[in-house]
């Protein structure tokens, strides 16, 4: 199955600091703040913890990326409309709760 690349923040870490550092450690990518725009806060009624989603516009080549943790294994680029198939066919993680429609919102940005 495939997943989003994530992760959680250390104690005193803001939500930006901790997604900057994960991305970094898991795809060997560096943005900045400045990179990055904060889409929405999604918090479950039945759980403590809450997901902030950050989108990043860059340009990045395949080469950039480095899993340098050996958390990610592997990455693939894909259409809006390939990510709600796999979606429907059970391809994707069942925890990513990120629509089509949060997807239009966010290249909006």
């Amino acid at each position: 199955m495939w997943e989003c690349a994530s992760g959680s923040a250390i104690k005193g870490e803001t939500s930006i600091q901790a997604i900057l550092r994960e991305v970094r450690e898991e795809l060997g990518l560096n943005f900045t703040e400045q990179d990055a725009k904060f889409y929405k806060t999604i918090k479950s009624d039945h759980s403590k913890y809450f997901k902030d989603i950050w989108v990043f516009k860059k340009k990045i080549d395949n080469k950039d990326i480095k899993f340098t943790d050996g958390e990610v294994i592997d990455f693939k680029w894909v259409t809006i409309d390939e990510f709600d198939k796999m979606c429907s066919e059970g391809e994707i993680v069942p925890t990513i709760n990120f629509t089509k429609e949060d997807y239009y919102k966010c290249i909006d940005k």
